[in-house]
C-alpha cells in the first residue's frame, strides 16, 4: 500500500496537507476546551481559510511561480528558457539606473547608498562639483552603451554569444541583460553604469533578488553550471577607484549564496575597444 503513495513534489501540496490536517485537528480539538473558549476558538476556525485562501492568491499574483516544482511541467527546462523581455522592463531599468545614479550626488539620505570605503555616508570620489550635472536621458544613453560594451568584450573573451535583454519564460516579470546558454550551462550579466563608484542600496537588492529567485527556481543539475556576473562600469572619478569597488560589491554578493562574480571595467578603457 505504502509504495501507492505519492511523494510530496510540490508547495501546493505541502499547503493542501497543511490546510486539511489543521482544519481537522482544530474541528477535533474544540469540544475539549472550556465554553469561554470556544467563541473565540471558532473564529479563529473560520478566518484561518479565508487567510489562507487570501494569502495564496496574493502569491498566485504576485510571484505564482514558487507554487509549482519544476517536475509539474513537461519539460523542466521550462525553469531555464528564456524569451525576449518586454520593452516595458527594459526602458524601467534604464530609467532606474539613470535616476539612481544621478541622485546619488545630492542623495538626502547616505545611509540608502553602499560606499566602496564601507562607510554609508562619504562618496568614494573627491569632486564634488556639481553644476553641470547630465541630465537622465544622457545618463540613460551612457548606461546603455556601457552596457553594449561590456557584452560585447564578455562575447570576445568566452566565445560565446549573448542574448539581450531576456526574461526567464517562468518568470516574465524580470529581466537579465544577457544569458548565453550552452546546454544546462548558462552565463547571465548584469551590468550596473555609475559616475561616482556608488549604487543604491535599493538597486543592489532588486539584483540579489533578481538573482536568487531565478536560481533557487532551476533544477539542480542547471544550478550547477549557472554563473551570474555582476558587471560594474565606472565612469568619470569613479574610475580611479575600480580596486576598491571590485573589493566591496564582491564582498556583498558573495553573502547571496549563488554562484557569481563582479566584473568592474573603466568606461575610458571600453570606449577605446570600439574607436
Amino acid at each position: 500500500m505504502t509504495e501507492k503513495i505519492a511523494h510530496v513534489k510540490n508547495p501546493l501540496t505541502v499547503i493542501a496537507i497543511f490546510a486539511g490536517i489543521a482544519e481537522v485537528s482544530g474541528t477535533a480539538v474544540l469540544p475539549l476546551l472550556e465554553k469561554d473558549t470556544q467563541q473565540v476558538y471558532v473564529w479563529f476556525i473560520m478566518g484561518f481559510p479565508l487567510l489562507l485562501v487570501v494569502a495564496f492568491f496574493l502569491v498566485l499574483y504576485n510571484k505564482n511561480y514558487v507554487l509549482y516544482a519544476p517536475s509539474d511541467f513537461k519539460d523542466e527546462n521550462l525553469f531555464a528558457s528564456f524569451k525576449p523581455g518586454s520593452p516595458q522592463l527594459r526602458a524601467e531599468k534604464l530609467n532606474e539606473e539613470a535616476g539612481a545614479d544621478r541622485n546619488t550626488e545630492e542623495a538626502a539620505q547616505p545611509s540608502d547608498l553602499i560606499s566602496t570605503n564601507g562607510t554609508a555616508s562619504e562618496p568614494i570620489c573627491d569632486n564634488h562639483d556639481f553644476i553641470s550635472r547630465p541630465s537622465y536621458g544622457q545618463i540613460a544613453a551612457q548606461a546603455s552603451l556601457a552596457e553594449d560594451l561590456v557584452i560585447t568584450r564578455l562575447a570576445s573573451e568566452r566565445r560565446t554569444q549573448f542574448a539581450r535583454n531576456v526574461s526567464p519564460a517562468a518568470m516574465p516579470s524580470i529581466m537579465f541583460d544577457a544569458v548565453a546558454k550552452d546546454g544546462n550551462n548558462q552565463i547571465i550579466v548584469e551590468v550596473k553604469y555609475t559616475r561616482k563608484g556608488l549604487i543604491s542600496i535599493g538597486n543592489i537588492e532588486r539584483v540579489k533578488s533578481t538573482f536568487t529567485s531565478y536560481y533557487n527556481s532551476l533544477p539542480d543539475v542547471t544550478k550547477r553550471g549557472t554563473l551570474f556576473i555582476l558587471a560594474i562600469v565606472c565612469d568619470g572619478d569613479a574610475e580611479a577607484n575600480t580596486s576598491r569597488i571590485e573589493v566591496k560589491y564582491s564582498d556583498i554578493i558573495r553573502e547571496w549564496n549563488i554562484p557569481a562574480q563582479v566584473r568592474v571595467y573603466r568606461m575610458s578603457e571600453l570606449r577605446k575597444s570600439i574607436q
